[in-house]
């Protein structure tokens, strides 16, 4: 029999501001005796948390209760290790491993919690809550309230429902650009990252060759895949070649054996699991990455010889999918087919959408294309605040590019050739979050924090080329790995200023709007072209 507990809501605000209470306390008096009464207080209310969503299996509650509460103290002390959590929850879903656990939202508490420690610790160091980094902010919050707007003005039933899937969005994206405020806790996600990814396609393995992966998942078309947002083969290959990149620079570009070796093991394994993805999309996500990678570092003639050996050996020893591609295959024609519905839906309410989730409502099937499944779905306000998203992204990283492109040319050759085999030491000992920049800083501290900089703004970019070029096969508009990568965009963007002691001089003004809204008009006769030749 199922006992009654306190709703959740009851215990969330009263903990929300004793929590705040002692944690400011603990800046205004002795330090270690408060933040001693934050752990008991976090404790003693992350268990009565715990106790409000679940009601049965006294070993299971138990346990969530004992996680819970650890893991709440760690956040009261340090808000990044809250980022750590709320990543690991995102890509290994352990609340789905048992069915009862199912209906838990770790991924919006442990966020929730991340976020308001953050805040609390801008409240204390500085007096104020300023925390506007820049535009992209502003358009974050912009996409959240017009998809509850449109969802309210068009009446789908499904307003609380679209707050709280996106919310999650909106606290992983803050709670990356507080609290990831140096190189080495940039590295540090990174890594996170591609230990997550390297679970996944292990699990993969596991699933392929016994027909039974975490969590009970199930090969889908002899195609493997994982729990949650991963749930889908596509999506899968999708964050693998989103995490490539990274390892690209690390094999390249850094100097330590062990590393190098260490990233072409994780390389050959991410590499099986897209394969065995057998995703068409993803393979072409992985050919465009290439090509925007060979083009970054090696300029436009060999960049252009190496993109085309890149394509050839994808075309050839990519999956068995890949030589179905043709616009009469079924799956292409459905995509068509949605496209088409797309262009037609748009005008319905171009303004606001149609609301979240309501395409596939409409048509039967989604849209298969981020950007249709958009502008359906959240009209061209939304959209557009979407593009201005990534195109604020790809400014910010060409600033990091720029920047410490320039700051390392002007370094004598032998001197930086010394600082790249010293850097990983480096990086251990110095913590860019300190307030200074390149003029007032020894340059052997600064070099190897520029020359990763660079390597990492370089791999960004072509991350997001990468899932953007899968995306336009499948709609993927709200998915938080693209926030993800979007939030990391910006953190390394205020690292880089604050280290240089550099911005961006025009921020989003009307050269922008206009880019932007190029872009945009540019994407929609895209489409239409495409149906029309196809």
């Amino acid at each position: 029999m199922a006992t009654e507990f306190v709703p959740f809501k009851y215990v969330y605000l009263p903990m929300a501001a004793a929590i705040g209470f002692l944690y400011l306390l603990s800046y205004l008096r002795s330090r270690r005796a408060t933040m001693f009464l934050v752990m008991l207080f976090g404790c003693l209310i992350a268990s009565l948390t715990a106790f409000s969503f679940l009601s049965e299996d006294a070993m299971k509650i138990g346990i969530i209760v004992a996680c819970t509460g650890l893991l709440t103290v760690l956040i009261c002390i340090e808000p990044y290790i809250g980022l750590l959590g709320f990543v690991i929850f995102v890509y290994i879903r352990p609340q789905e491993l048992d069915p009862s656990l199912r209906t838990l939202r770790l991924v919006s508490i442990i966020g929730s919690w991340a976020l308001l420690t953050w805040l609390l610790t801008v409240v204390a160091r500085r007096g104020n809550l300023r925390l506007s980094s820049g535009p992209s902010d502003g358009m974050l919050l912009g996409i959240y309230l017009i998809m509850i707007a449109s969802s309210i003005f068009n009446r789908t039933g499904m307003t609380g429902d679209v707050a709280k899937e996106f919310l999650s969005n909106v606290l992983i994206y803050f709670v990356i650009i507080g609290s990831v405020t140096s190189v080495r806790r940039f590295e540090g996600i990174i890594w996170l990252l591609l230990g997550l990814g390297l679970v996944l396609s292990v699990q993969g393995f596991v699933q392929y060759y016994t027909g039974v992966g975490l969590g009970g998942t199930t090969m889908i078309q002899g195609r493997i895949r994982a729990l949650g947002i991963f749930h889908d083969p596509n999506d899968l290959a999708q964050a693998l070649v989103m995490l490539l990149p990274f390892l690209v620079v690390y094999l390249l570009e850094r100097p330590l054996i062990s590393r190098k070796l260490l990233c072409l093991a994780i390389t050959g394994v991410f590499l099986y699991a897209l394969y065995l993805t057998n995703s068409r999309g993803g393979m072409v996500s992985l050919a465009a990455a290439g090509a925007v990678y060979c083009w970054r570092r090696y300029g436009k003639v060999a960049g252009g010889v190496l993109m085309i050996l890149v394509i050839a050996a994808i075309v050839v020893l990519g999956p068995s999918r890949m030589g179905e591609m043709s616009a009469d295959e079924s799956s292409a024609s459905d995509r068509l087919s949605a496209w088409r519905a797309g262009l037609w839906m748009m005008r319905i309410n171009p303004f606001l959408g149609l609301g979240p989730n309501m395409f596939a409502e409409y048509h039967g099937l989604v849209a298969h294309n981020s950007f249709m499944h958009g502008i359906v779905e959240i009209g061209f306000i939304g959209i557009f605040l979407w593009l201005g998203m990534i195109y604020m992204a790809f400014r910010y990283l060409h600033f990091v590019r720029t920047s410490t492109t320039q700051w390392l040319s002007s370094t004598p050759v032998n001197e930086l050739a010394t600082q790249r085999v010293g850097e990983s030491r480096s990086l251990r000992r110095q913590d860019s979050m300190a307030p200074c920049s390149v003029m007032d800083t020894p340059q052997s501290d600064v070099l190897p924090f520029l020359y990763s900089l660079n390597g990492f703004a370089v791999a960004l970019e072509v991350s997001i080329v990468g899932y953007l070029v899968a995306a336009f096969f499948l709609s993927r508009t709200y998915n938080i790995v693209l926030y993800m990568l979007l939030a990391l965009s910006v953190a390394l963007y205020l690292i880089t200023s604050r280290l240089t002691g550099e911005s961006i001089q025009r921020h989003f003004g009307v050269y922008d709007v206009l880019i932007v809204g190029a872009i945009q008009i540019g994407l929609i006769l895209l489409v239409y072209s495409l149906l029309r030749v196809l």
